[in-house]
Protein backbone atom coordinates (compact mmCIF):
# COMPACT_ATOMS: atom_id res chain seq x y z
CA UNK A 1 0.00 0.00 0.00
CA UNK A 2 2.96 2.57 0.67
CA UNK A 3 4.02 2.24 -2.61
CA UNK A 4 1.22 2.56 -4.40
CA UNK A 5 0.87 5.71 -2.26
CA UNK A 6 4.29 6.95 -3.28
CA UNK A 7 3.64 6.43 -6.91
CA UNK A 8 -0.08 8.54 -6.54
CA UNK A 9 2.16 11.22 -4.54
CA UNK A 10 4.82 11.34 -7.46
CA UNK A 11 2.00 11.43 -10.37
CA UNK A 12 0.78 14.80 -8.30
CA UNK A 13 3.81 16.09 -8.32
CA UNK A 14 4.88 15.94 -11.64
CA UNK A 15 1.02 17.32 -12.57
CA UNK A 16 2.11 20.19 -10.07
CA UNK A 17 5.92 20.94 -11.50
CA UNK A 18 4.02 20.83 -15.15
CA UNK A 19 1.33 23.12 -14.14
CA UNK A 20 3.79 25.70 -12.62
CA UNK A 21 5.75 25.13 -15.29
CA UNK A 22 6.13 28.98 -16.34
CA UNK A 23 7.10 29.50 -12.66
CA UNK A 24 9.52 27.27 -12.31
CA UNK A 25 13.27 28.33 -12.77
CA UNK A 26 14.63 27.29 -16.40
CA UNK A 27 17.72 24.57 -16.22
CA UNK A 28 18.48 25.58 -19.86
CA UNK A 29 18.35 28.22 -22.70
CA UNK A 30 16.14 26.06 -24.39
CA UNK A 31 14.08 26.08 -21.73
CA UNK A 32 12.69 30.17 -22.63
CA UNK A 33 10.71 30.46 -25.36
CA UNK A 34 10.23 33.71 -27.58
CA UNK A 35 7.84 34.05 -30.19
CA UNK A 36 8.66 36.23 -33.38
CA UNK A 37 6.03 37.56 -35.05
CA UNK A 38 6.68 39.93 -38.88
CA UNK A 39 5.27 39.22 -41.76
CA UNK A 40 8.47 39.42 -43.38
CA UNK A 41 10.46 36.44 -43.97
CA UNK A 42 13.98 38.28 -44.53
CA UNK A 43 13.58 40.12 -40.80
CA UNK A 44 12.47 36.48 -38.97
CA UNK A 45 15.48 35.17 -40.48
CA UNK A 46 17.43 37.99 -39.31
CA UNK A 47 15.89 37.74 -35.99
CA UNK A 48 16.53 33.64 -35.42
CA UNK A 49 20.13 34.80 -36.60
CA UNK A 50 21.13 37.09 -34.23
CA UNK A 51 18.97 34.93 -31.49
CA UNK A 52 20.55 31.97 -32.09
CA UNK A 53 23.93 31.51 -30.57
CA UNK A 54 21.71 32.32 -27.14
CA UNK A 55 20.03 29.03 -27.58
CA UNK A 56 16.46 29.69 -26.53
CA UNK A 57 14.09 28.15 -28.11
CA UNK A 58 12.14 30.49 -30.86
CA UNK A 59 8.70 30.43 -32.78
CA UNK A 60 7.71 32.43 -35.47
CA UNK A 61 4.23 33.67 -36.80
CA UNK A 62 3.66 35.79 -39.69
CA UNK A 63 0.68 38.40 -38.41
CA UNK A 64 -0.27 39.45 -35.53
CA UNK A 65 -3.20 37.03 -35.99
CA UNK A 66 -1.14 34.13 -36.34
CA UNK A 67 0.83 35.33 -33.27
CA UNK A 68 -2.11 35.64 -30.97
CA UNK A 69 -3.74 32.32 -32.06
CA UNK A 70 -0.63 30.66 -31.53
CA UNK A 71 -0.43 31.99 -27.63
CA UNK A 72 -3.73 31.50 -27.12
CA UNK A 73 -3.22 28.02 -28.18
CA UNK A 74 -0.02 26.94 -27.08
CA UNK A 75 1.19 25.01 -24.70
CA UNK A 76 3.44 26.41 -23.39
CA UNK A 77 3.54 30.74 -22.84
CA UNK A 78 6.50 31.72 -24.54
CA UNK A 79 8.76 34.35 -22.12
CA UNK A 80 8.69 37.09 -24.74
CA UNK A 81 7.42 38.34 -27.78
CA UNK A 82 9.19 40.54 -30.54
CA UNK A 83 6.42 41.35 -32.71
CA UNK A 84 6.41 44.14 -36.12
CA UNK A 85 4.44 46.74 -35.96
CA UNK A 86 3.59 47.07 -39.80
CA UNK A 87 1.78 43.69 -40.46
CA UNK A 88 -1.29 42.45 -42.43
CA UNK A 89 -4.19 40.99 -40.67
CA UNK A 90 -3.34 42.57 -37.32
CA UNK A 91 -0.83 44.89 -36.64
CA UNK A 92 1.56 45.10 -34.00
CA UNK A 93 0.11 47.80 -31.89
CA UNK A 94 -3.29 45.96 -32.22
CA UNK A 95 -1.97 42.44 -31.33
CA UNK A 96 -0.23 44.26 -27.82
CA UNK A 97 -3.97 45.65 -27.01
CA UNK A 98 -5.52 41.95 -27.66
CA UNK A 99 -3.00 40.17 -25.27
CA UNK A 100 -3.04 42.66 -22.85
CA UNK A 101 -7.19 41.53 -22.49
CA UNK A 102 -5.66 38.59 -21.20
CA UNK A 103 -4.67 38.51 -17.00
CA UNK A 104 -2.11 35.83 -18.06
CA UNK A 105 -0.56 37.61 -20.56
CA UNK A 106 -0.50 40.73 -18.47
CA UNK A 107 3.22 40.63 -17.33
CA UNK A 108 4.21 39.11 -20.71
CA UNK A 109 7.40 41.13 -22.17
CA UNK A 110 6.30 42.63 -25.61
CA UNK A 111 9.19 44.04 -27.87
CA UNK A 112 7.99 46.22 -30.61
CA UNK A 113 10.35 45.69 -33.44
CA UNK A 114 9.58 48.18 -35.99
CA UNK A 115 11.08 50.81 -38.38
CA UNK A 116 8.87 53.39 -37.14
CA UNK A 117 11.16 55.92 -34.90
CA UNK A 118 9.14 58.84 -34.25
CA UNK A 119 7.99 59.54 -30.77
CA UNK A 120 3.98 58.91 -31.75
CA UNK A 121 5.02 55.41 -32.72
CA UNK A 122 6.90 54.92 -29.50
CA UNK A 123 3.80 56.64 -27.42
CA UNK A 124 1.49 54.26 -29.43
CA UNK A 125 3.60 51.25 -28.58
CA UNK A 126 3.42 52.14 -24.74
CA UNK A 127 -0.25 53.14 -25.03
CA UNK A 128 -0.51 48.93 -26.72
CA UNK A 129 1.50 47.56 -23.72
CA UNK A 130 4.39 47.25 -25.46
CA UNK A 131 6.91 46.97 -22.62
CA UNK A 132 10.48 47.69 -25.23
CA UNK A 133 11.09 49.08 -28.20
CA UNK A 134 13.47 48.32 -30.91
CA UNK A 135 13.88 50.17 -34.15
CA UNK A 136 15.17 48.77 -37.22
CA UNK A 137 18.42 48.73 -38.18
CA UNK A 138 19.14 47.37 -34.86
CA UNK A 139 22.54 45.00 -34.03
CA UNK A 140 22.33 41.77 -33.50
CA UNK A 141 23.95 42.74 -30.27
CA UNK A 142 21.38 45.30 -29.05
CA UNK A 143 18.53 42.84 -30.12
CA UNK A 144 20.12 40.17 -27.73
CA UNK A 145 20.74 41.88 -24.98
CA UNK A 146 17.05 43.56 -25.20
CA UNK A 147 15.81 39.42 -25.04
CA UNK A 148 17.84 38.39 -22.59
CA UNK A 149 16.85 41.33 -20.12
CA UNK A 150 13.27 40.56 -20.74
CA UNK A 151 13.37 36.98 -20.14
CA UNK A 152 15.66 37.01 -17.60
CA UNK A 153 17.87 35.44 -19.17
CA UNK A 154 21.29 35.56 -16.94
CA UNK A 155 25.23 35.71 -19.16
CA UNK A 156 26.33 32.46 -18.61
CA UNK A 157 24.50 29.07 -18.60
CA UNK A 158 27.72 27.19 -19.33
Amino acid sequence: AMMDMAKSIKVNITTLMNESENTKSKNSPSDYIVLAIDDSSTDRAIIRKCLKPLGITLLEATNGLEGLEMLKNGDKIPDAILVDIEMPKMDGYTFASEVRKYNKFKNLPLIAVTSRVTKTDRMRGVESGMTEYITKPYSGEYLTTVVKRSIKLEGDQS
